[in-house]
C-alpha cells in the first residue's frame, strides 16, 4: 500500500465528525473552531498537492468542504 493512499484512508475516516455534525439539526460548533480546521486543512491539502500526493490531497480537499458546511449550517457565533 502506498503512503498516499494510507494518507487518503486517515483522512476519510476523520470526516465522520463533520458527517455526523451535518446530519444532526440540532448540533452548534463553534465558528472559530470550524474555521480553524478550514483553515488547517486548506494548508494540509495543498501541501499534499506539492509533495505529489494526489489522493490524499483530494480526501483532504473534500474534507475542507465539509468543514465548510458545517461552517455554513452548523456554526453559531
Amino acid at each position: 500500500m502506498s503512503w498516499d493512499l494510507l494518507l487518503a484512508a486517515s483522512t476519510a475516516f476523520l470526516m465522520l465528525p463533520a458527517l455526523i455534525t451535518l446530519g444532526d439539526d440540532q448540533a452548534r460548533i463553534p465558528r472559530w473552531a470550524s474555521g480553524a480546521m478550514m483553515v488547517g486543512l486548506v494548508g494540509a491539502t495543498a501541501a499534499l498537492f506539492g509533495l505529489g500526493a494526489v489522493f490524499g490531497a483530494t480526501v483532504t480537499g473534500v474534507e475542507v468542504v465539509l468543514w465548510g458546511l458545517v461552517f455554513w449550517m452548523r456554526g453559531k457565533k
